[in-house]
C-alpha cells in the first residue's frame, strides 16, 4: 500500500482521476536521445535520479480489470482501461529514510488531462509497491496502477521527486 504522506493511517482514499483544466503538461522537451537539453525525458528502461533517489520504470501493461489477490477487484469503466506501470525507487540518500507518496505519481495525456494514482486497482495488484519508509541504500520494486481513457496514446508517466519541496520531476515516455 502507498502512503498519502509521512503521516496517517496510509488508509486515505484518493479520486481515480482527476483533470487538469489548465494549460497541456505533457513534456515535449527532448528524447532520451538528445544531448545538450537541461530537460531529459526518459524510456522504459532507463534510470532517472535527483541525487537522493533513483526511478526506473521498468515495463507497462493495460488490463480491464485487476483481480491478483483474494477479495480484490478493481473494473474499468466502459471507455478506460487501467495502466499498470512497474517501478523501481531506489533511496540513495546518505541519511534519510524516504517515503514515496501517492501525489508524487502522475499520467500526463497531450490534452492535458492528468491520471492520478488509483488506490482501489493499485490494492488488487499481487506486485503492488510498498514504498513507506525506505531506509537510505534500499529499494523497492513493484506495481502502481492509473485508470485512463482506453485507446490513448502519447501518454507519459511523470514522478515528483519531493512535492513538499522542490517539486522538481522526471517524466517518462510510455
Amino acid at each position: 500500500m502507498l502512503c498519502i504522506g509521512c503521516t496517517g493511517s496510509g488508509n486515505e482514499k484518493s479520486s481515480d482521476q482527476v483533470q487538469n483544466t489548465s494549460a497541456p503538461s505533457i513534456n515535449t522537451a527532448t528524447n532520451s536521445q538528445d544531448t545538450g537539453s537541461s530537460f531529459k525525458i526518459y524510456k522504459i528502461g532507463e534510470t532517472a535520479t535527483d541525487g537522493l533517489t533513483k526511478i526506473t520504470l521498468n515495463e507497462k501493461r493495460y488490463a480491464n480489470s485487476i483481480n491478483e489477490i483474494p477479495d480484490e477487484t478493481a473494473e474499468a469503466d466502459s471507455g478506460s482501461q487501467f495502466l499498470i506501470l512497474n517501478i523501481t525507487l531506489e533511496n540513495i540518500s546518505p541519511n534519510r529514510t524516504r517515503t514515496y507518496a501517492i501525489m508524487q505519481y502522475k499520467i500526463l495525456s497531450p490534452d492535458g488531462s492528468t491520471y492520478e494514482y488509483d488506490d482501489n486497482a493499485s490494492e488488487a495488484l499481487s506486485k503492488a509497491i510498498d514504498v513507506v519508509d525506505v531506509t537510505p541504500g534500499n529499494m523497492r520494486r513493484g506495481e502502481i496502477a492509473f485508470k485512463v481513457p482506453s485507446n490513448n496514446t502519447g501518454l507519459q508517466f511523470e514522478f515528483v521527486y519531493d512535492p513538499l519541496n522542490s517539486g522538481d520531476a522526471v517524466v517518462f515516455n510510455l
